[in-house]
């Protein structure tokens, strides 16, 4: 299989760029253990490339290697011409071009030169044919030093705010203190100082000499003001637009040819710009809008840095997700994370091991608290290894008390942040911290697996049931949703599309407690509720909660029986559904006798 392509740094390591059959798929490879992948140059998404992972890059000349898959698939790779080169010629063929353009509009002879005499500019171009074609031509030819110097430097100016400023930190340590990016790198203002001046200084003569030379050409003020016209689109596309945009989509090739033209400018221009530069950083700083140049980043500008990075294909789109969820548990409260005290399996102080021993039988849990009383009173946390030296003695099993190897417990209150949990986890050497409310009750627990889960995703234990954890909403053939009581209110509203305030979203984290909330009570199964053309129906329940429900979203709204007033319905359906209630609780309060 052979590609052609160009070889070029990437990374710390040697990497390809190069096309297989189609010049708008790229291929970018790492020198050795890396994932081959395919780049779509369109829109510079990535996509997995089916070659394996590379196993070896041998590098027979500067423009030609072979790749090793791990299938033993040799990719041998044929450079194209070098994108360098490419990039040369398309920057000569632009200036060429603009070139014609020129000699087209402003034509050098004679009869210029006459001409100009005859409009009275002979103190400006001379009396005669032949001074007159020297003046114009040299006027000519200034316009285009000019004009291509400050199209140049706009090109430039664009390149450097693109490339800084990583791309330029990450090149300058690539490439020593010799490189002209660590030269930027430590002369920033300098060199945006010098792009100012020399771009203001040749817009200025440029706008002047095309002037005299219109002036000259075509007399009069009326077709002045058509030249003035002409050339402000003119310079507009050829001066901004064109430079710019080649800059953008070339940022370090623009860099690597005029760095050093911009660089020698700015040593000539360096006493009006040093000038320049200590009076803007004095204005800076008598406002307090200095920033110092080693300022680290905000939070802001890092998520702004990770998604334009995402958008541009420099990281793969979960790690752009792994490291906005790093940046989100300072944000996320550990009762967000934790498992509820309901949910809480716990052991009193005067439970033996063999009970430990049938909890750990029946839940595998490596760790379980227990509590003296009342779950409100946790006084340790019982690690199952504690259990391996008395399973062979059942004697101990019966007679030693879990609370006598108990480990102290660690208590978080629920307000404070899972990215403070994890720090107090990792410098405590915990896996398990107990909840506690503002009241100084249990609120729940919260594991170390809870809040990485924040980060990675879901992690599953080997005796996990995975459908029941990934089922919470379940989408019915008949268009309804079966969808767990403890399921959270923000997937289920998104799942129903229904329109919720967010102080409800704030106030409740799963749908049992919104529609518990509601009711103003634990409903009964059967029982049916409408939020939002949303109806709700209770499928099973206990004394604390809703455990599984029904939802079917109703496009129309129901017709009306009778002509009785929406107040007067409202409260029939309300005193209807307490005396429901109520005659439910007195069965099941008769059943409990």
């Amino acid at each position: 299989m052979k590609a052609f392509g160009t070889i070029c740094t990437w990374g710390s390591g040697r990497s390809l760029l190069f096309a297989i059959n189609n010049p708008n798929l790229l291929l970018r490879c790492r020198e050795s253990g890396s994932t081959a992948s395919r780049q779509n140059a369109s829109n510079s998404r990535r996509t997995a490339c089916r070659l394996g992972r590379v196993r070896s890059v041998e590098i027979h000349a500067e423009e030609q290697c072979i790749l090793k898959t791990e299938e033993d698939r040799p990719l041998k790779v044929l450079a194209s011409p070098s994108r360098n080169r490419l990039f040369r010629v398309a920057l000569v063929g632009i200036v060429g071009f603009f070139l014609l353009g020129v000699c087209a509009l402003f034509p050098a002879g004679a009869g210029a030169g006459a001409r100009a005499g005859a409009l009275g500019l002979a103190t400006v171009t001379g009396t005669s044919g032949g001074v007159g074609e020297a003046l114009n031509t040299s006027t000519v030819l200034l316009f285009c030093l000019l004009f291509i110097a400050a199209a140049a430097l706009a090109a430039a100016e664009t390149a450097i705010t693109t490339l800084w400023p990583w791309k330029v930190r990450k090149l300058a340590s690539e490439e020593g203190d010799s490189s002209m990016f660590t030269v930027l790198e430590n002369n920033l203002t300098r060199f945006l100082t010098t792009i100012l001046i020399a771009t203001t200084v040749a817009t200025i003569f440029t706008t002047a000499v095309a002037t005299e030379v219109a002036s000259a050409i075509f007399g009069g003020k009326a077709a002045v003001a058509y030249v003035t016209a002409g050339l402000t689109l003119f310079f507009l596309f050829f001066g901004e637009i064109l430079p710019k945009s080649l800059a953008v989509h070339n940022a370090e090739r623009v860099l690597r040819v005029l760095l050093p033209f911009v660089s020698t400018l700015s040593v000539i221009l360096y006493p009006i710009g040093k000038i320049l530069a200590f009076s803007a950083n004095l204005i800076l700083r008598l406002f307090n809008l200095y920033r110092e140049e080693d300022a680290p980043v905000s939070e802001e500008e890092l998520r702004l840095m990770i998604a334009g990075a995402d958008r541009s294909g420099t990281i793969e789109p979960y790690e752009s997700k792994l490291i906005s969820n790093v940046l989100d548990l300072e944000e996320i409260d550990v009762r967000d994370v934790m498992c509820p005290r309901v949910d809480m399996v716990a052991l009193p102080s005067d439970a033996t091991l063999r009970d430990f021993l049938s909890v750990e039988e029946q839940y595998h849990f490596s760790r379980v608290p227990i509590f003296q009383g009342t779950t409100d009173n946790i006084i340790g946390v019982m690690h199952a290894k504690s259990l391996l030296k008395y399973l062979g003695q059942s004697d101990l099993l019966d007679t030693t008390k879990v609370e006598d190897l108990a480990d102290a417990p660690y208590f978080v209150p629920e307000s404070v942040s899972a990215w403070s949990v994890l720090e107090q986890m990792r410098l405590r050497r915990l896996h398990l911290a107990v909840v506690v409310d503002e009241y100084g009750g249990t609120a729940g627990l919260v594991t170390l697996e809870d809040i990485l889960e924040e980060v990675v995703g879901e992690i599953y234990d080997e005796d996990d049931d995975i459908e029941s954890e990934e089922s919470d909403i379940v989408e019915l053939q008949n268009g309804s949703f079966f969808i767990d009581g403890q399921a959270e209110l923000e997937k289920v509203a998104v799942a129903l599309l229904m329109e919720l305030p967010e102080d409800d979203l704030a106030e409740h984290g799963t749908i049992s407690g919104f529609l518990c909330n509601r009711l103003e009570g634990i409903p009964s199964a059967g029982e049916l509720v409408t939020i939002d053309k949303v109806e709700f129906k209770i499928v099973t329940a206990d004394d604390r909660r809703i455990l599984t429900l029904e939802a079917a979203r109703s496009e129309e709204e129901p017709e009306s029986s009778n002509d009785m007033p929406d107040l007067f319905k409202v409260m029939e359906n309300s005193f209807g559904q307490n005396d429901d209630r109520k005659q439910n609780e007195e069965r099941r309060r008769s059943e409990e006798r």
